[in-house]
């Protein structure tokens, strides 16, 4: 209040999520907001998913799930392995973000 917002990248917002889910990985929200503007589609499915592994009732998650699979079904192609090409988190290790 009485602060003026300090404009922050897309690529900004997506570094500090990521420095975010990784110093606190059952944060839903956090997850869902880095599938929400993650530049990479593979890395918001990902985040997406890992959210509903923490929250499987998040209606969000679920939605952004649903478009991505309607706008890139490329990503989603693979009948054998569901995760391929997705971007996993080792939440042990902050550096592999």
């Amino acid at each position: 209040l009485g602060a003026d917002p300090v404009p922050v990248t897309t690529a900004e917002a997506a570094r500090l999520l990521r420095q975010l889910v990784a110093a606190d990985p059952f944060n839903a929200d956090a997850w869902v907001w880095l599938g929400g503007i993650s530049p990479d589609v593979r890395e918001q499915r990902s985040a997406l998913e890992h959210a509903l592994t923490i929250a499987p009732g998040n209606a969000k998650a679920q939605q952004g799930l649903q478009w991505l699979r309607q706008q890139h079904p490329d990503i989603f192609a693979s009948s054998t392995d569901t995760t391929s090409g997705a971007r996993t988190y080792d939440v042990a290790d902050p550096s592999s973000t």
